[in-house]
């Protein structure tokens, strides 16, 4: 006697990724994720969209009150999507939840469930990830931070993510590396000015002098004005004198300086005229988030990336 194999027991419905919505069939015992793979791997156009992330990275909702697909020669559908985009009438589901979380019984025209990959700029953002993790592991590992509580950043955290660093506070002595760096940013920073000026003391005018030009000029690069970045920066005075000296620059010499461009002056001033001020504002703001974006609207953007080169773009 032949026995036959009877397969699963298979449900149909509609999903709705972007702005369509897309014919589902999977096994009654599936889960959220498979519909995602189902999508992925049923609809060419879908393949874009989904073909650089992972389930993980999107967002997954069910109806409330599940949304009737027209009939097909139904010319008016725009009730179907102003339902759809109803957010009122979404809640939110686990990719690991089965079938059963979207209804007890599901129907083949109705919409049960929308599919909300992340922003697009979230997924280069994963795509880049992606790429140091495939091509140096190392270097991933070191990147990668574990927090205990998303937004909180405390002691604990830093200790767990120390893997072989050492955590040290002040009261303790620095090893030799540390030592030499902390000795290395105490030292004043100097700057080229022409052989045909003094160089700025304390006792000179609180701007120096306009010739004064720390880089070599790059034809082919548009610079920043120079007098201007040293000027605002040297606005305040006390600081400035305590940071940067100025050297006598011979373009037939090579002489050691540690200011290569002027936008370390226009850096230098953004911390004091804005990131310091806001830093007093933010001390006691628990969202880490928050502070990290205040550094980044003044460290990343302006003025490292401002213009000096191709291979870094900025995006908020």
């Amino acid at each position: 006697m032949v026995g036959t194999r009877v397969g699963p027991a298979m449900v149909d419905f509609y999903a709705v990724l972007g702005n369509e919505h897309y014919f589902i069939s999977v096994s009654t015992k599936s889960k959220i994720i498979h519909i995602f793979e189902y999508l992925k791997s049923h609809y060419d156009e879908t393949h874009p969209v989904l073909k650089r992330i992972s389930y993980k990275r999107c967002k997954f909702y069910k109806f409330k009150n599940p949304v009737l697909v027209p009939d097909e020669d139904s010319v008016d559908k725009a009730d179907m999507i102003k339902q759809c985009l109803d957010e009122e009438n979404w809640t939110e589901v686990s990719p690991d939840g089965r079938l059963k979380v979207l209804g007890s019984e599901l129907r083949d025209d109705h919409i049960y469930l929308v599919v909300k990959p992340p922003r697009r700029e979230e997924a280069q953002t994963d795509k880049a990830i992606e790429d140091v993790l495939e091509k140096d592991e190392e270097l991933f590992r070191h990147l990668q931070v574990t927090v205990t509580k998303l937004q909180s950043w405390t002691k604990q955290d830093i200790e767990h993510n120390l893997d072989g660093g050492t955590w040290l506070t002040h009261s303790q002595e620095r090893p030799d590396s540390i030592a030499e760096i902390e000795d290395r940013l105490s030292r004043a920073r100097l700057y080229a000015v022409s052989t045909s000026d003094d160089p700025p003391s304390d006792a000179d005018s609180p701007r120096p002098n306009p010739s004064t030009t720390p880089i070599v000029r790059n034809r082919s690069i548009p610079l920043p004005d120079v007098t201007r970045d040293i000027e605002n920066a040297s606005s305040y005075r006390a600081l400035f004198d305590d940071i940067f000296r100025a050297t006598v620059f011979t373009p037939t010499e090579e002489s050691h300086v540690d200011v290569k461009d002027t936008r370390e002056f226009a850096a230098f001033f953004n911390i004091l005229r804005s990131y310091h001020q806001d830093c007093d504002l933010l001390v006691n703001d628990s969202s880490s988030s928050q502070k990290a974006s205040n550094f980044t609207v003044h460290f990343i953007s302006p003025p490292f990336f401002s213009h000096r080169s191709e291979h870094f773009k900025y995006e908020e």
